[in-house]
């Protein structure tokens, strides 16, 4: 890399600036994760008194014996469980928005890696000039898988959340798990590509 072509280094410009995006838009991911956990876990613990009050019905001491008390007691539970369902939609929705910036992203370098490549030699979208040295077109197909990774999350979790049933503990436990699972996107495992790449197009210049 120490003698490229103006558009192998144009290129190679292109790759480290959607990285740095990426990891921008991947902290709104990260946020919108946490707050999806934080409410799934609200949602569980409103899914336990729920259940813990429909096998105490009748047993409930002063609350049973006033008229009407456990009816609107329960009421108060599943509005309750209602309005945490409300809000996984909305963070579902921002989770969805940040897959449309990681599109974003991605197509514009593969735009300019398409306007380019043909300037390039092979050597310079697939050379390295030591081990570790990941070349241009190697990280650009991190960029793609990293993408596809993103979305498949977000199915898992869509589904996750589709199937659900608010009131029953276990099904609320299977969700928060598959939610903080990690099946197809690693964060961690980004960041460390997002790293690689800061570093080796700065030793490349």
């Amino acid at each position: 890399w120490l003698c490229m072509s103006a558009a192998a280094v144009k290129l190679r410009g292109a790759v480290r600036k959607a990285f740095a995006d990426i990891e921008d838009v991947l902290l709104e991911w990260d946020l919108a994760s946490d707050q999806g956990r934080d409410v799934l876990r609200s949602l569980l613990n409103a899914a336990e008194r729920f259940t813990q009050f429909e096998k105490a019905a009748g047993q409930l001491g002063v609350i049973s014996a006033t008229p009407g008390a456990e009816i609107k007691l329960k009421m108060r539970l599943a509005q309750s469980m209602q309005r945490l369902s409300r809000a996984m939609t909305q963070i579902l929705t921002l989770l969805r928005e940040t897959c449309k910036k990681l599109d974003k992203v991605l197509d514009a370098a593969v735009t300019e890696h398409f306007q380019v490549q043909d300037e390039c030699s092979l050597d310079e979208l697939w050379g390295r000039t030591y081990p570790a040295q990941p070349s241009i077109a190697g990280m650009m197909e991190w960029m793609q898988d990293l993408v596809h990774a993103v979305h498949r999350e977000l199915a898992v979790r869509e589904h996750t959340l589709k199937c659900v049933d608010h009131d029953d503990v276990e099904s609320v436990t299977r969700a928060c798990d598959l939610w903080d699972a990690a099946v197809f996107f690693d964060a961690s495992s980004f960041r460390s590509q997002a790293d690689t790449v800061k570093i080796h197009c700065a030793l490349g210049k």
